[in-house]
Parts: structure tokens; sequence; C-alpha cells
């Protein structure tokens, strides 16, 4: 019986006024204008940099623990490397909202990235210290460009795509199943 008595939409319902209708308009233009065309551009290298962040993170302990030093010691020497990358992210995300510019900042660490994922696979094993060098260039190339990536995509979309996009952020943990059989160890 309702769906013959209830209108279509807000126009054809005759219980309201017309100023009520009018704001109904309103409502609709504004939430047209706030969910706007969605643009998931910034999301397309999200997978591959979040292939690199995972597998980063999967093999670190790897990598440094190929070097010889005990389960402690190769635990220890992974804070620094995060600690840098954490402090390295925070600046470059603070100038990135500063100057009100993503992609100027994640090219550059994007580059960083490769060049420390290339050193890691030019350079032999008994090159511990350059080694261990190439893990903070490679972390300071990895999470700026990951973090900055999630910023730019929330906040070029808003309503229901922000939420999609969240939910996407959400399923990140399994891309990090691939990273493992993607990502070459050390050792």
């Amino acid at each position: 019986m309702a769906i013959f008595v209830l209108p279509d939409n807000f126009e054809t319902a005759r219980w309201l006024r017309e100023d009520e209708k009018a704001l109904w308009r309103a409502r609709n233009e504004n939430s047209r204008l706030y969910l706007g065309i969605p643009r998931f551009g910034s999301l397309r290298p999200a997978s591959s940099e979040n292939t690199s962040s995972f597998g980063f993170s999967t093999f670190l302990l790897v990598g440094i623990g190929g070097f010889g030093y005990s389960s402690v010691l190769t635990q220890l020497l992974t804070v620094p490397v995060y600690i840098w990358a954490s402090v390295v992210y925070i600046s470059v995300s603070f100038a990135s909202d500063y100057f009100r510019r993503r992609a100027y900042f994640m090219v550059p660490m994007a580059l960083i990235m490769a060049t420390g994922y290339s050193r890691v696979l030019g350079l032999p094993m008994t090159s511990t210290a350059v080694l261990y060098f190439v893990t903070f260039v490679t972390a300071t190339g990895i999470y700026c460009v990951v973090g900055l990536n999630v910023t730019w995509a929330i906040n070029s979309n808003a309503g229901y795509f922000k939420r999609a996009t969240a939910i996407l952020d959400c399923n990140k943990p399994l891309e990090k199943a691939h990273a493992q059989w993607l990502t070459k160890s050390i050792g």
C-alpha cells in the first residue's frame, strides 16, 4: 500500500508546503556540491606503495638479522630506522600541509624510496654499514609517500566517497599478504 501512497520524491509530496520544498531543493543542491564527482586518481599508486611499505616492514628484521646480529640486537637496530622515518614523515607532512601540495613532496620521496630499494638489491651482504644506512633511505621515502597518498585521497573526497576511501584503507592488511611474496628478502 505504501508504494501507491508515498510520493516518488519531495517535489510530488502533496503535504509539503512550497517553502519546505525549497528547503529540500537547497539540501539536495548542497549534497550534490558536497559529494561532487569522485576522483580516485590518487589511489592508483596506493597498491604499489603499500606493497613496498609492507614488504619493508615485513623483511626489515630479516635483513638486519642477516648481518649476523642476535635477535635482541636486530630488534633494537630497527628502532632508529622507524624513529627516523617518523620524524621525516612528520616534517614532510607539515610542509605538505603548509604549502597545500602533496605530489610535490610525494614524487621526490618516491624517487628516494626507489633509490633505497635499488641499493639494497645491488649491494653485497658484506657491506653491513651501507645496507643499514640504506634502510634509513628506504624508510624515508616509503612512509612519506604512503602517508601523503592516504592524506591526499581522504582530503580529495567527501561524504560517501571519503567513507569508501576509509574502507579501502581498512583492507590494506590484505596487501601485506602479497608483499611477502613480491619482496626479495636479504639473507
